[in-house]
């Protein structure tokens, strides 16, 4: 299996399919920010207690940066942890 994301617009779209990739319908949250010890615990954290599993996460810290691709089974969980992990933000 090989995930490549984001693809953004028709030339990558192009360019992804040409070399054989398709489209998955597994909807994925992409978030990216400032790195800081604890931040995925904070993450899991939100996600559980609105009560929605997790059906893949891959995270990578680089410097002071992080990026975090979080796949969920529905596009209403993915909304709904959207909404949790944007409050999480909020609340600093």
């Amino acid at each position: 299996m090989l995930e490549l994301f984001p693809v953004l617009g028709r030339a990558a779209e192009d360019a992804a399919r040409q070399a054989g990739l398709s489209p998955s319908t597994k909807p994925t949250l992409l978030i990216r920010g400032g790195d800081r010890l604890g931040l995925m615990t904070l993450f899991y954290r939100a996600v559980e207690d609105e009560g929605i599993n997790i059906d893949f996460l891959v995270a990578q810290a680089l410097g002071d940066e992080f990026s975090v691709v979080i796949g969920l089974a529905t596009d209403a969980e993915a909304d709904q942890a959207a909404a949790a992990i944007e409050r999480l933000a909020k609340e600093g």
